[in-house]
């Protein structure tokens, strides 16, 4: 659900006839983008409590995993909301909200 600089990018549609990649994107529209109260459809949920974010820490920065052999890039991230995320989006989490190190959540 991460695409260069868009966290918006896709919603997920579970296909269980699909047995080896169930979980497929279904790309964003036009109009999704342009509303801004519109948000994807996640494959999982995880409850906020679990989430383990320091207080007021509103957005971190998330990254792909891994990207295609064949793109010539090598890291695509993005900004977004401070959430619970799989081990498929990396992110790098504050220490503290008040300081400015960082440090890789796994």
């Amino acid at each position: 659900m991460v695409q260069a600089f868009d966290h918006r990018a896709a919603s997920i549609v579970i296909n269980p006839k699909n047995l080896h990649r169930p979980a497929q994107p279904r790309p964003t529209t036009l109009e999704q983008h342009r509303d801004p109260k519109w948000l994807p459809d996640p494959q999982y949920w995880v409850l906020e409590s679990e989430c383990g974010w320091p207080p007021k820490s509103d957005w971190v920065v998330g990254f792909k995993e891994i990207t295609a052999p064949t793109n010539v890039r090598t890291f695509i991230a993005a900004v977004c909301p401070a959430v619970g995320f799989g081990n498929k989006v990396p992110v790098l989490k504050p220490e503290t909200a008040n300081r400015r190190e960082w440090a890789p959540r796994c």
